[in-house]
């Protein structure tokens, strides 16, 4: 009798001690998100950097490119991540038409003078918005334009 009462009481604690794990193990699952930040740059006059100053152009009002030819880079954070891809009809650089929360892209150009021009967006449900932009003009100290 005591071995059934010592045996019940081993399977007693144990269903106390492991059953709050294996609760805590079905709970629900925690959502991972991956974000990926990469850069890509594009030398002065090619036909990608045509198309991503059309871009600038078409999501930063008031802020239209000031200088054209240099070299562009974009900085881009994504979640879930996807490429930049080049539009069927040539070689041109598709950016996305809208972003999602928490995704952010930096275009920046270079010119060979030293100017520097650069526009942040960040995504919005329904496209992009400018949340900062900066123009130096040749070795100049920084304005705002």
């Amino acid at each position: 009798m005591q071995m059934k009462s010592l045996a019940f009481g081993i399977a007693l604690l144990t269903s106390v001690s492991v059953g709050p794990a294996l609760a805590g193990a079905q709970a629900a699952p925690v959502k991972a998100r991956t974000t990926l930040e990469s850069r890509t740059t594009w030398p002065a006059g090619s036909v990608e950097a045509a198309s991503i100053l059309a871009w600038v152009k078409a999501r930063s009002p008031g802020h239209a490119p000031i200088t054209s030819g240099g070299d562009i880079s974009i900085v881009r954070r994504q979640i879930e991540p996807q490429p930049l891809t080049r539009t069927s009809s040539g070689p041109t650089v598709e950016l996305p038409v809208s972003g999602r929360q928490g995704e952010a892209i930096t275009i920046t150009t270079r010119q060979a003078d030293g100017s520097i021009e650069t526009w942040a967006h960040t995504g919005i449900d329904s496209g992009w918005m400018l949340v900062e932009y900066h123009f130096k003009r040749g070795f100049s100290p920084e304005s705002m334009n």
